[in-house]
């Protein structure tokens, strides 16, 4: 890609552990987060945990833009996954976000929007897929697949199945996680373009979710990085 500065956010440490295993790094801490900064390939890259929910995730972005100059957003981790077609292992690279926990009906409104001209799908850029979808063709994964779909994101760990199979028939998602929509909305508003990416360590409504994402958090967030890789060329 053509970007020289790369800011990437993940939500927590084990997702932050497994890039900066990679890499040899400078620290840099504004406010109280850390910034990790590297180099690849002439490229500047500026990694932050921003920690877990929206505002968290909100918080970090606008740092990374305003502070560091970033010309372009990578937000990777884990996410639940919904649709029945997803398997543990899976990749999702989001084509919209949607704030599935916004809940203004009492005013007329639907579901994930808080204001009657608001986005309910926050639609990535079709450029920027397509390029993924390229480069991606030379990944091999034996037993898993990437998927280009819509992710939901609201501040909670559900694991009732009911709740899920609602979120789906509501929004046309097949995945959610807690971070991601809020990195969209911010970086739109900033004019930056930005990816989401996302590996299924858990799917939600099952009765182990809460083990299988401790057990696999790390691998999956390892098998996004394998795609952050190629895009920071």
């Amino acid at each position: 890609m053509l970007y020289n500065k790369i800011g990437i956010i993940c939500a927590v440490e084990s997702e932050k552990q497994e890039l900066l295993k990679r890499y040899s790094y400078v620290l840099k801490r504004v406010y109280d987060l850390k910034f990790y900064l590297f180099k690849k390939n002439e490229k500047e890259i500026i990694l932050v945990k921003c920690g877990v929910g929206k505002i968290n995730a909100t918080r970090a972005t606008q740092i990374l833009i305003d502070k560091f100059d970033v010309e372009f957003v990578i937000n990777y981790g884990t996410a639940g996954g919904i649709d029945k077609s997803l398997n543990y292992g899976d990749i999702v690279v989001a084509i919209s976000c949607v704030q599935a926990d916004a809940d203004c009906t009492v005013f007329g409104l639907p579901k994930g929007k808080f204001e009657k001209n608001d986005e309910l799908y926050v639609v990535s850029d079709h450029s920027i897929i397509s390029y993924i979808k390229n480069i991606t063709k030379e990944i091999v994964r034996a037993n898993n697949k990437i998927v280009f779909a819509n992710i939901a994101t609201f501040d909670q760990f559900i694991i009732d199945e009911d709740f899920n199979r609602k979120l789906k028939e509501e929004f046309n998602v097949v995945c959610a996680d807690m971070e991601s929509v809020a990195v969209a909305i911010t970086c739109k508003a900033c004019k930056i373009p930005y990816v989401v990416i996302r590996g299924i360590s858990n799917i939600l409504g099952e009765k182990y979710a809460v083990d299988s994402y401790n057990k696999l958090s790390s691998k999956t967030s390892s098998d996004c990085i394998d795609i952050i890789q190629k895009l920071i060329l």
